[in-house]
């Protein structure tokens, strides 16, 4: 691979004249000399490296993304996916580098230390855990950072977040269901370090305080499949009149419709439910879910512009998007209780 060095051998020029001429500095150069040194560049295959873009504007024009695990997953779930196409593609208009950290977040020094090492002009961090200190360690180190999917935890200027308006999503699914007449209510939660888990329990809450019916339940305190299913049998096993389920993802709500027909109930006519997602299973189901719309393509697409301006020196404000509640076939008014017990 060719070096800045051999393209000024070649061209019988110095260092500084050749990186003045592919960087479009202001340094004059004459014609002549510039069209020599593109033609040799382009003849030589040269390609500028982080180090050198780095020495030359005081920037490598590589972001870093870290992800809680970096796996296969990330490239077949779906949030992950919709992420990554998002980041990318807005990475490429601003003509950024993306790298991903494939490793776990060390916490303190040994982490910025490790952040460092990779020589990134900026970090895109995905939904990192409320008791992260994360975001706050490298914005102190001097590192610019953009939280996607849950808040900075940071007052640093160096650090912004894109999120979905988690609280309103809440808000909306207990409007809906209320709407139908369901009374009781449960909340099938997920893994509890997750700040979207608790906004979405807090707005369903609010809005059952505000029209005087009985608190939601939360049950389901984990991603794990095998976790989740047991927490939701036991509860069907309780023989519950609940008629209302909202779960924080897709694949938590399917759990609900397919061990509550285990137990005899069955959606919509028995139970009601909603997801949060809406992943592409939803609408192939059967019955096709009711869930949230969250556009997370453009909420990368949106932390990834926040992030290029904060890496030129810009501040930028905290952006939240209003999901979008999809109407399907999994909720329905609500059955009698008498109903349901006969």
């Amino acid at each position: 691979m060719a070096t800045i060095r051999d393209v000024a051998r070649e061209s019988g020029v110095s260092v500084t004249t050749v990186s003045t001429v592919l960087n479009n500095a202001p340094r004059p150069v004459h014609e002549s000399t510039r069209a020599k040194v593109l033609d040799v560049a382009r003849r030589l295959h040269y390609v500028p490296t982080a180090s050198a873009i780095r020495l030359v504007k005081g920037k490598s024009q590589v972001i870093g993304m870290a992800f809680p695990n970096v796996e296969a997953s990330l490239v077949t779930n779906y949030n992950a996916a919709k992420v990554l196409a998002g980041a990318l593609s807005v990475a490429a208009e601003e003509g950024y580098v993306v790298q991903l950290n494939p490793q776990p977040w060390a916490g303190g020094a040994d982490g910025v230390s490790q952040v460092r090492a990779t020589g990134v002009d900026g970090i895109l961090l995905l939904w990192p855990s409320q008791s992260s200190d994360q975001t706050d360690e490298l914005a102190q180190s001097g590192i610019p950072v953009v939280v996607i999917a849950a808040s900075a935890n940071s007052s640093s200027p160096l650090t912004s977040s894109v999120d979905v308006e988690n609280i309103l999503g809440g808000r909306m699914a207990a409007e809906h269901l209320i709407d139908l007449g369901h009374t009781s209510a449960v909340y099938v939660a997920g893994a509890l370090d997750q700040e979207s888990v608790h906004q979405r329990f807090q707005g369903f809450c609010d809005v059952f305080a505000m029209k005087n019916l009985p608190a939601p339940e939360m049950i389901g305190f984990s991603f794990d499949p095998e976790v989740v299913d047991k927490e939701v049998d036991a509860h069907f096993r309780r023989r519950t009149t609940t008629t209302a389920y909202f779960a924080t993802n897709d694949s938590l709500a399917l759990s609900v419709i397919r061990i509550a027909a285990e137990h005899g109930l069955h959606t919509p006519q028995d139970i009601s439910v909603i997801g949060f997602d809406d992943a592409p299973f939803a609408k192939h189901m059967s019955p096709m879910l009711t869930t949230f719309m969250v556009p997370m393509e453009t909420i990368a697409e949106t932390a990834m512009r926040q992030l290029v301006r904060l890496v030129g020196g810009e501040t930028v404000d905290k952006v939240r998007i209003p999901p979008q509640l999809i109407l399907r076939e999994s909720t329905a008014p609500a059955p009698g209780i008498s109903e349901r017990s006969s």
